[in-house]
């Protein structure tokens, strides 16, 4: 399709150049330009279109959005996950609750009031066993009820101990690598929803758009295309007889149907020469090979308002 898009625009410089002789170093040309294609991430239903075709708008103005109530839920389960292994590891960093550790404290007293009770029976039975009035037997059962006791009261001071330290250092290494894949999952979330609204890249011009409101939008589909004025190009044919005037970089003229000369800058040079059916080449038919240049202009904003694709220019080399 482009080398018969070409072929046809070559003809159309020959016709031109027969019907209408120019002066040497004038040339027939035409605009083009570079599109810039919008397409949808996701797959979805058209919600908002926020431009109209032909409407200039800024750098990073909205375009559009497809409906997103799929990664908006996505979104709010990944944020709800995260908060969660959060908490966890405030729990895990700050030892038991105070209800348990209360508990605990309530345990110690009840076994620090027997300890109490046990050292003053043993007090008691010792004076017993002084005097004789009680035998080694029941003497040893009141000092190994006394030792019990204490031992009760021992073990609970260790457990509160225990208990108000935070997690061992491993588990608390497992939560926080939890949180991080929480914290992954929730960029990937927030990433997915943002993408269901599209800004623009560049300052540019929509130049056309191919979906509206309601409308089905498949995943990687162009919903529309911007055309910023650094994209528009000249394009024109040259014989190989004036190819040796040419060179990269090179400064011409181009003059629209209406309007004053501009200036353009040569950006691309065709290194394949273009022919014109049904002519055969040959030594003698050597001008009718073309050569396609593609030129841009030396100031796109001043005359993006006057350049517009299709146009056809005089260029002056």
């Amino acid at each position: 399709m482009e080398y018969y898009h070409r072929w046809l625009l070559s003809v159309a410089v020959i016709l031109l150049v027969g019907c209408n002789p120019l002066e040497e170093n004038t040339l027939h040309g035409y605009i083009e330009a570079d599109y810039i294609y919008i397409s949808s991430a996701t797959s979805g239903t058209l919600k908002t279109l926020a431009v109209n075709k032909g409407q200039q708008i800024e750098k990073n103005a909205l375009l559009f959005a497809v409906d997103n109530e799929k990664e908006q839920q996505e979104y709010n389960l990944a944020l709800a996950q995260l908060a969660r292994e959060q908490l966890i590891l405030k729990d895990l960093s700050s030892g038991k609750r105070k209800e348990e550790l209360a508990i605990l404290q309530a345990q110690r007293r009840q076994a620090s009031e027997a300890l109490a009770l046990a050292e003053s029976k043993m007090a008691r039975e010792q004076k017993k066993y002084q005097q004789q009035m009680l035998s080694e037997f029941d003497f040893e059962q009141v000092k190994s009820e006394r030792q019990q006791k204490a031992s009760a009261v021992d073990e609970i001071d260790r457990r509160i101990a225990a208990e108000s330290l935070p997690a061992r250092t491993a588990q608390y290494a497992a939560q926080q690598h939890l949180i991080e894949a929480a914290q992954a999952t929730l960029a990937k979330a927030a990433w997915a929803n943002q993408q269901t609204s599209r800004y623009a890249p560049v300052s540019a011009q929509v130049f056309d758009i191919f979906y509206y409101p309601g409308e089905w939008v498949p995943a990687g589909k162009a919903v529309m295309s911007l055309l910023p004025p650094e994209n528009i190009k000249i394009r024109f044919f040259v014989s190989a007889l004036h190819m040796s005037q040419l060179r990269y970089a090179q400064t011409i003229s181009i003059t629209p149907l209406t309007g004053q000369p501009l200036l353009a800058k040569i950006n691309y040079i065709s290194p394949q020469a273009e022919y014109t059916p049904p002519l055969v080449y040959s030594s003698q038919r050597r001008e009718q090979m073309v050569f396609l240049i593609e030129a841009v202009p030396l100031d796109p904003l001043a005359v993006s308002t006057q350049l517009h694709p299709g146009m056809a220019v005089t260029v002056t080399l």
